[in-house]
C-alpha cells in the first residue's frame, strides 16, 4: 500500500499472519515429536521445503 500526503510518502507491506505461523508450527512438530535435537537443522529444512529465503525481494 503506498499513499502521499502532502510532501510524505507512506508505505506499508502487508503479509498474510499464515504465511508467518505455518515456518514455526512445522518446525515445533519436529521438536514435540523428538524428529530433530538440532533447531538450526530443523529451521533450514523448512525453509528450503516451503521455498523461504532470507532476501525480502
Amino acid at each position: 500500500m503506498l499513499r502521499t500526503e502532502r510532501d510524505e510518502l507512506f508505505y506499508a507491506y502487508m503479509v498474510d499472519n499464515q504465511a508467518i505461523v505455518i515456518p514455526d508450527t512445522i518446525d515445533a512438530i519436529r521438536a514435540l515429536s523428538g524428529l530433530t535435537q538440532n533447531a538450526e537443522f530443523s529451521i533450514a529444512r523448512t525453509n528450503t521445503a516451503l521455498g523461504v529465503t532470507q532476501r525480502f525481494y
